[in-house]
């Protein structure tokens, strides 16, 4: 994941001054033709760590999931993703079932085939809670 530190000398000094900014992308990485690349979260994320004021919606936000669910009318949703900190977080947080899609953004960590230890142990790393289902890839 890319870092910032070029900006440095740049953000803190506007930081405090700017108008509050406003990003829908919180991911810090995303999974682009099976490669791992920086998202807007990391500038988003460093810009607020600076002391600018930053308003985040979408995954994982209920706000948006709740939304959506009056879009639907629809109580039973399954939220499909490949993010366990956005996709399975946001739609479990909104009482929705979950699917989690092992080729996206963790295909790397499940490589070795041993999903059920490895799930639990991003689980932990990054204290979410578990998908209701779980798929190696959508067609």
């Amino acid at each position: 994941m890319a870092s910032f530190s070029e900006f440095n000398n740049v953000i803190p000094p506007v930081a405090d001054k700017a108008p509050r900014t406003s990003t829908s992308d919180i991911k810090d990485a995303i999974c682009l033709g099976g490669k791992l690349i920086t998202a807007a979260g990391v500038l988003a994320h460093h810009y607020q760590d600076c002391g600018g004021e930053v308003v985040f919606y979408g995954k994982p936000h209920e706000e948006i999931f709740k939304k959506l669910q009056n879009i639907l009318n629809s109580k039973r949703i399954l939220m499909v993703g490949d993010s366990l900190d956005h996709d399975i977080l946001g739609g479990f947080t909104a009482g929705w079932d979950t699917l989690l899609v092992k080729c996206g953004i963790h295909a790397s960590e499940f490589a070795n085939n041993n999903d059920a230890v490895i799930l639990k142990k991003i689980i932990n790393q990054k204290k979410c809670k578990p998908p209701t289902y779980f798929i190696e890839r959508v067609k």
